[in-house]
């Protein structure tokens, strides 16, 4: 499919013009007016291909003549203005910490006249910011990506805020960096989980039966008769009160205990992840591996393939491979010491219930 075309804007007076060629709605090439030269949807297929360029020039070179007269022999209607439609996603799955792109796609407007601005937390963004030019679509209007390389933190907001001569005001698409959802638990994690939680639960139970023992014992009748004639000016015994400091120990080590267990089940969910990504890339680095200079090698951002060097590529995925090991390891490490901690800790707890034991003991000899 063929699609010439010719504008000119006012009241710059700036023209501009293409002749397109497209197969199946994509496109494969146009020629630009204002540069006189092809422009290859991917540059690879221009080495191997040739289009007529100065026969698609003078097509839009009659198109601006015909334009010109149509305008002398008619009222001066300026075009249509068609609002655009904006998408806003990530170029790969999202970890926090990790370098990633936002691609912030514009369809189907018209003219071509467009500005995009990137914002994070309200602040306008420069930096790492690429753009395609206007590309045509068979239907009159265009399209248009805008990239933005950043750093993924827990909390950020970013937003492509996208002004054009169809908006009554700007069209915003906003995205927020977020924890990610932790993926399901594989069988050992399950039973590893399921292992401390019954350890936990023995621990909480062990307490309640103990402090439920306690109350029992307050609750004879040689204790009550004695509470009856004395209540007036009877003090806890230190029994007593040992036992409610132990009790006391006994709840604050618990909560740490528990907090324990949350950070070790934080750190193997994590680590779960990063070894399915360093599975991904290991794959994709032997696939490079068995590829030469004479191969091609293309990214894929959002819809559009742009071919990338191989060395670069190569050094892509030996980066992430290093930045996913060392995170595996530090999480490993973080692991080891949380389970050094949470066997000091166990420690700590069965001590105190023997304390407890005790103190509970002299409270019922005394009763």
């Amino acid at each position: 499919m063929g699609l010439d075309f010719f504008h000119e804007s006012l009241p710059s007076g700036g023209e501009g013009g293409e002749d397109l060629l497209a197969f199946n709605q994509e496109e494969i090439l146009h020629v630009d007016w204002a540069q006189k030269r092809n422009v290859w949807r991917l540059p690879e297929i221009g080495s191997s291909s040739s289009y007529e360029t100065q026969g698609a020039l003078g097509n839009i070179a009659i198109m601006k003549n015909n334009l010109e007269i149509m305008r002398k022999r008619s009222n001066w209607t300026r075009a249509q203005n068609v609002p655009p439609s904006a998408t806003l996603y990530p170029e790969d799955p999202v970890e926090l910490g990790d370098p990633n792109v936002l691609i912030c796609f514009v369809d189907k407007f018209s003219p071509p006249v467009l500005n995009i601005t990137w914002l994070k937390n309200g602040q306008v963004v420069s930096q790492g910011v690429q753009e395609t030019g206007f590309l045509s679509s068979v239907d009159y209007t265009f399209r248009k990506f805008s990239y933005l390389a950043f750093v993924p933190q827990d909390g950020d907001v970013y937003t492509c805020q996208v002004d054009h001569w169809g908006l009554q005001g700007s069209l915003t698409r906003i995205w927020n960096a977020k924890e990610p959802t932790p993926v399901a638990e594989t069988p050992e994690n399950i039973l590893c989980g399921l292992g401390l939680a019954i350890g936990i639960l023995g621990i909480v139970v062990g307490t309640v039966f103990f402090f439920k023992a306690l109350r029992m014992n307050q609750n004879h009748p040689r204790s009550r008769a004695g509470l009856r004639s004395h209540f007036s000016r009877r003090e806890k015994t230190p029994g007593e009160e040992m036992a409610e400091a132990v009790q006391k120990k006994i709840q604050g080590e618990l909560e740490k205990f528990q907090q324990l267990q949350k950070e070790i089940n934080k750190c193997m969910t994590a680590r779960q992840k990063l070894e399915a990504q360093l599975t991904e890339n290991n794959v994709v680095k032997e696939e490079l591996d068995l590829l030469d200079s004479s191969n091609t090698v293309y990214k894929l951002i959002g819809p559009v393939l742009v071919k990338q060097d191989m060395d670069e590529a190569k050094a892509t995925v030996g980066k992430r491979l290093d930045y996913i090991t060392g995170e595996i390891k530090r999480y490993e490490a973080q692991m080891q010491e949380y389970d050094k901690k949470s066997d000091q800790q166990r420690e700590v707890l069965a001590r105190l219930q023997q304390e407890f034991q005790k103190a509970q003991a002299k409270v019922a000899l005394k009763a």
